[in-house]
């Protein structure tokens, strides 16, 4: 990545890429600089030099993105763009668009934020059909719906490049993750998805199980706060027992409750890819716990566990057991689940217990956890990354923090 040059008008702009800046960060008005802009458009279309370049928050609206529309298809060297909160709308999506067609630098394209609504969204979709170029596409917050939903689904389909695409707060529904299921059965490229706040239900998680069975290239899925309840974790569990490609799966505020977090266990018992599972508002209980905890027994490749503000009070204890033979966990988060004195000390024994414990990072909720065994759990796990530091054996090392949360000392930490 270039040093990004920071100017405050497209005057500066247009200076810097007469100057050759590989990289440019604009930092201004777009109305009442109209003339400025332009120059620094037309500057644009035939430069040579710049690679970065960053105008968001800078209200181009419609006529300006088509401007960058019209640029972009005589740039060959631009491979990051950034548009976000521009109210570029439909119209300057789709000269953007446009340009995706025949364009062939550009590598990273962000327009958040924009109100490109379902017509935006469904030509950026037939851009992505034919464009061989780009790897990263962020559309958050644009009110796509259903309908652009279904169309970026269908691009998706045919696409044979993207990595990244993010979707986040756009109400695509149950018909837009219907079609981005069966996109993924075709696709084998993408590797990231963020349907973050969609509204896809069990329906849209079901379609996107099923793709999970035989797509092998997503490593990362985020499908925080869908609604898709324990029947749609039914569904995605079943698909995590076949895929060996997932390694993140972000199921929070999904109201999966017991039942859905005995399916996704009964996933990890057999599941070998997945590090990393989030499972944060899902009025998890002590039920739900165990069976969660019988998984970790068995389960050999999950390192991060995020159990935050779920309901499993005393039934933590089963954690605690489970971490007894658990050979892989180095990042436990259990913060607001009324944990006591009870699961720590259920915690600290398994560290005492188990030498091959990979356990570094630990978060405990609210509840009154005594300050000596806040301690020797800090000084066990600390004791364990120093030693991990030593040998040859492999885990996230890079900065460790122990944090516990509880009455009296909220938001207390200690970085080992």
């Amino acid at each position: 990545m270039p040093n990004v040059t920071k100017v405050k008008s497209y005057s500066d702009a247009l200076g810097a890429l007469e100057k050759g800046a590989a990289g440019i960060r604009v930092r201004c008005k777009y109305k009442g600089n109209m003339n400025a802009f332009n120059k620094f458009v037309d500057a644009l279309g035939s430069d040579k030099i710049c690679v970065v370049l960053d105008l968001r928050s800078n209200q181009i609206g419609p006529e300006g993105g088509a401007s960058i529309g019209g640029a972009l298809k005589q740039n060959n060297t631009l491979t990051s763009l950034n548009l976000n909160f521009n109210k570029i709308g439909p119209e300057g999506t789709a000269r953007i668009a446009d340009a995706l067609k025949v364009n062939k630098s550009l590598l990273s394209l962000t327009l958040g934020e924009n109100g490109i609504g379902p017509d935006g969204a469904k030509e950026t979709a037939d851009a992505l059909k034919v464009n061989k170029a780009l790897l990263k596409l962020d559309l958050l917050n644009n009110n796509i719906g259903p309908e652009g939903g279904i169309a970026i689904g269908k691009g998706l389909e045919k696409n044979k490049a993207l990595q990244i695409l993010n979707l986040y707060r756009n109400k695509i529904g149950p018909e837009g993750g219907v079609a981005l299921g069966e996109a993924l059965k075709a696709n084998g490229t993408l590797q990231s998805l963020n349907l973050y706040y969609n509204e896809i239900g069990p329906k849209g998680a079901e379609r996107i199980a099923d793709a999970l069975k035989v797509n092998k290239s997503l490593v990362k899925l985020n499908l925080r706060a869908n609604e898709i309840g324990p029947v749609g974790a039914k569904k995605i569990a079943d698909g995590l027992e076949v895929n060996s490609a997932l390694q993140e799966v972000n199921l929070d505020d999904n109201i999966i409750g017991d039942l859905g977090a005995e399916h996704i266990s009964n996933a990890l018992k057999t599941n070998s890819a997945l590090q990393t599972l989030t499972l944060e508002l899902n009025y998890i209980g002590p039920k739900g716990i165990q069976r969660i905890a019988d998984a970790l027994k068995e389960n050999s490749k999950l390192q991060t566990l995020n159990l935050r503000w779920n309901k499993i009070g005393p039934g933590g204890i089963a954690i605690g057991e489970a971490l007894k033979h658990n050979l892989t966990l180095t990042n436990l988060d259990m913060t607001e689940n009324n944990i006591g004195d009870d699961v720590a000390i259920a915690i600290r024994n398994a560290l005492r217990e188990n030498k091959e414990s990979m356990l570094f990072k630990v978060r405990l909720g609210t509840g009154g956890i005594a300050a000596e065994i806040e301690e020797e759990i800090k000084e066990r796990a600390r004791t364990r990354f120093i030693d991990a530091l030593n040998s040859d054996r492999k885990a996230p090392l890079n900065r460790v923090r122990l944090m516990f949360v509880g009455q009296g000392r909220a938001g207390k930490s200690a970085t080992v």
